[in-house]
């Protein structure tokens, strides 16, 4: 039967290694042209304090799929500990390009 992160290895591969309609969906969905689409966020809070970064690589990857199955906008939330970096986003995002242009939900 496997874990949700084996059996979504190739439902994975194939979102990063798929080709140019792979690459689009992505694209669309994380920056999407319409900004009302923002409104449909997945929100991922990265709290895996004691996790390293292949596993949280992992998760990662994992949660980007599902955001572009259900069609939604994936957004880091800082967390207060600033895990990766000691400066804004506070995220993962320190030390790469950003993932979306959407900003995070008000009020959350």
């Amino acid at each position: 039967m496997g874990t949700p992160i084996s059996r979504g290895r190739g439902q994975l591969r194939a979102l990063v290694y798929g080709g140019d309609r792979d690459s689009r969906g992505v694209a669309i969905t994380q920056f999407p042209a319409d900004m009302r689409a923002c409104n449909r966020t997945l929100l991922l809070y990265d709290d895996a304090i004691t996790a390293g970064l292949g596993y949280t690589a992992r998760l990662w990857a994992l949660a980007l799929l599902v955001a572009v199955q259900e069609k939604r906008v994936l957004i880091s939330m800082p967390h207060p500990t600033a895990r990766w970096c000691g400066r804004p986003p506070y995220t993962l995002g320190c030390y790469y390009a950003p993932i979306t242009h959407c900003p995070l939900p008000i009020g959350i």
